[in-house]
């Protein structure tokens, strides 16, 4: 009986027939390609075959005839050698300044000016222009001697406002502890004073500054920041608010319009 009378039964024998070639051939394949791996790296070390390749791919190219590439698969994690490294600010202090100007379309439209805002927002430790001014209070501090870092020391300050926020979050950032004053709030109930009044809340800020100090429990002292009077307050503007807005707009400022809290920004 031939098997061309039975169409059927001679279908499924191909089908098995290549189907056991399939696995066979994939089978001999997987033992031959370490093999041929070994091979082209032998000549290559020998130097017995030109090989191309580059740094960045692991496909080696022989040079000639009849000589088809071999692919070697990496699945090594891919270099990023070359790409220059994101900068990492150093503690919440290196979050402080270089906020970006952007335009306020609005005014911009409704004035035919081009009207810049600085995103003093985006400093990084109260979120407000008062981080120049806290962080510059606290490291003119340090560097005349009156902070030092370890030693126990408490920041005093009277304040209604965002300077209280900033030097609270700086000072535990560089190892201080903060005591603000306020009047008829929640971190000290003072009465509201005229300034000239020993227990108006600035005053008493600097009082308890002074009754740290001499208090002689141990080598801690206190520091009253003092914004309305600190010579760090404007200068912190003086020397980074500034400039900055001076190199992002290349100069070209016809106009300079802030609010006044302690008054340091008008002398940007």
């Amino acid at each position: 009986m031939s098997m061309s009378n039975h169409p059927k039964a001679y279908g499924t024998a191909v089908v098995a027939v290549a189907f056991i070639a399939g696995v066979l051939l994939t089978l001999g394949f997987k033992d031959l390609y370490p093999d041929l791996e070994r091979r082209y790296q032998r000549r290559r070390g020998n130097g017995t075959g030109t090989i191309a390749s580059d740094s960045t791919s692991s496909d080696l190219r022989p040079v000639g005839p009849n000589l088809p590439p071999l692919k070697l698969e990496d699945h090594t994690r891919k270099s990023i050698a070359g790409l220059p490294k994101p900068f990492i600010p150093e503690g919440i202090e290196g979050c402080i300044g270089n906020t970006p100007l952007f335009k306020i379309k609005s005014l911009s439209d409704a004035t035919g000016c081009t009207i810049l805002a600085k995103a003093e927002f985006l400093n990084g430790g109260g979120g407000s222009p008062k981080d120049r001014v806290a962080l510059n209070m606290i490291m003119m501090a340090e560097e005349e001697g009156f902070l030092k870092p370890g030693r126990g020391d408490t920041i005093y300050e009277g304040t209604v406002g965002s300077t209280g926020i900033s030097l609270a979050t700086l000072a535990r950032a560089r190892g201080y502890k903060a005591y603000i004053c306020m009047p008829n709030d929640q971190i000290e109930r003072v009465t509201p004073a005229p300034i000239t009044s020993t227990e108006h809340f600035v005053n008493l800020a600097r009082r308890r500054a002074k009754e740290h100090t001499a208090s002689k429990t141990d080598s801690s002292r206190g520091f009253f920041a003092d914004q309305f009077e600190s010579r760090a307050n404007y200068r912190a503007h003086f020397q980074s608010t500034g400039p900055e807005i001076y190199a992002q707009t290349g100069g070209d400022i016809d106009a300079f319009v802030a609010g006044a809290g302690t008054v340091e920004l008008s002398r940007v």
